[in-house]
């Protein structure tokens, strides 16, 4: 578990480390935004734990746990991100006029009414921005807590030569 633990500190780092770049230049993709790095951190983590064969099976208590630190290492890289994006290195200086109303960060995103989707951008500042932020990075956080962790104790289904369950049954032996 420690060795997965350390590995999604680092992938949460370098993907937020991108993210922040390309939310300053791009702008923040409301509600999006950790939806897409949330699925690539676990994508990326469980592709290293199927490689390594760890066999993870964490309880609840400890996947939350997870996924916080994963959550906080995204947004600390993060705000490091925006700062390396910037032509001064500011990140909570950007951040703090963007609170108090000074500046907006560009936003982009989708949004359907009535049956309608449509695309909106714009910028957020003040409480809106806090609030778009506060939901995002709970969406985020769900998502990392819901990660599917490789179970890789159990045996895979078929006989000893490696013939699946569905490719047993059919006489012929051919897939679809």
């Amino acid at each position: 578990m420690y060795e997965a633990f350390l590995v999604g500190i680092v992938i949460s780092a370098l993907v937020g480390l991108a993210t922040g770049w390309v939310r300053y230049w791009m702008g923040f993709f409301v509600l999006f935004q950790g939806v897409i790095a949330s699925l690539l951190i676990a994508w990326l983590v469980g592709k290293y734990l199927k490689r390594s064969a760890a066999s993870l099976n964490p309880s609840n208590g400890t996947a939350l746990l997870v996924a916080l630190a994963w959550l906080v290492a995204f947004w600390a890289a993060q705000i490091y991100g925006l700062g390396l994006a910037q032509p001064w290195f500011g990140p909570l200086g950007y951040f703090g006029r963007i609170l108090q109303g000074d500046a907006r960060e560009t936003s982009f995103g989708l949004a359907a009414t009535a049956g309608w989707a449509r695309g909106f951008h714009g910028g957020f500042g003040g409480v809106f921005w806090v609030i778009l932020n506060v939901i995002d990075s709970a969406i985020m956080y769900l998502f990392l807590f819901r990660m599917p962790w490789p179970d890789l104790t159990r045996a895979p289904s078929g006989d000893a030569s490696g013939e699946t369950t569905a490719n047993a049954e059919d006489p012929a032996g051919g897939g679809s």
